[in-house]
């Protein structure tokens, strides 16, 4: 595959993650005013925020097969046939992580209209444990070859390459805590439109986990910068 062709395809991705999160950003400004918008109108508001959202949380992925196969092909590092079984062994495990997490998120949609909800939400459970012992391994991995790189006895020869996969395995890390924190504004959110009649909405609580969501973005969005400006200023 050229290298061009998956240079673009880097960037595009890159350019509809940032944009997705732009969006939810200014979602999550307006689940700040939950307390003062109608029922209906927060209704509205979450049903357009969980397919924007679902993007971003995505597609990291892609970012990180993208960015192993042009590391490739640019003979920036794991070069040869090692290169070849990284590259295909990445996109297999990102194929597999994107169904289990398209899964997730379809399932969870539809859990009303399924025939058996409470086999689905243990498969559910089941996913999202396997979802971040993958996270923790992919941090760990990324993490040890950038930070051994950089100190000279990793498997990256080039310093700026070091640093933007350890920037990266960060990112993942990050990737990690929105989980927690994202969970929770999604369960206040189902109470905060009524979806969850046997607890009152609890404003303050909800308006605070969405401003942590909001800084855990910000964080996000200093380390994307700083990975673009590696690429970038690269000799």
């Amino acid at each position: 595959m050229s290298y061009s062709i998956v240079k673009t395809l880097h960037v595009v991705v890159l350019a509809a993650w940032l944009g997705m999160e732009i969006a939810v950003f200014i979602l999550f400004s307006r689940h700040r005013d939950f307390d003062g918008i109608p029922l209906e109108g927060r209704r509205a508001l979450a049903e357009v925020h969980e397919p924007i959202a679902f993007g971003p949380r995505i597609f990291w992925m892609p970012m990180l097969v993208l960015g192993v196969l042009l590391t490739t092909l640019g003979d920036w590092a794991f070069r040869g046939s090692g290169g070849v079984v990284l590259v295909t062994g990445v996109t297999g495990l990102a194929v597999i992580w994107l169904a289990g997490q398209s899964y997730i998120y379809f399932a969870r949609r539809s859990l009303p209209r399924l025939t058996s909800p409470l086999r689905h939400l243990a498969w559910i459970r089941r996913v999202e444990v396997v979802d971040t012992c993958y996270r923790v391994l992919l941090v760990a991995a990324l993490g040890g070859a950038g930070v051994a790189s950089i100190l000279g006895s990793g498997p990256i020869d080039h310093l700026w390459l070091a640093w933007k996969v350890t920037l990266f395995s960060v990112l993942v890390g990050v990737t990690l805590v929105w989980k927690r924190v994202g969970r929770r504004v999604a369960v206040e959110r189902r109470v905060a439109v009524g979806l969850d009649p046997g607890r009152k909405p609890d404003f303050a609580l909800f308006k605070k986990l969405t401003y942590q969501a909001q800084v855990l973005l910000g964080f996000f969005w200093a380390l994307m910068l700083a990975i673009i400006w590696l690429a970038i200023d690269k000799p």
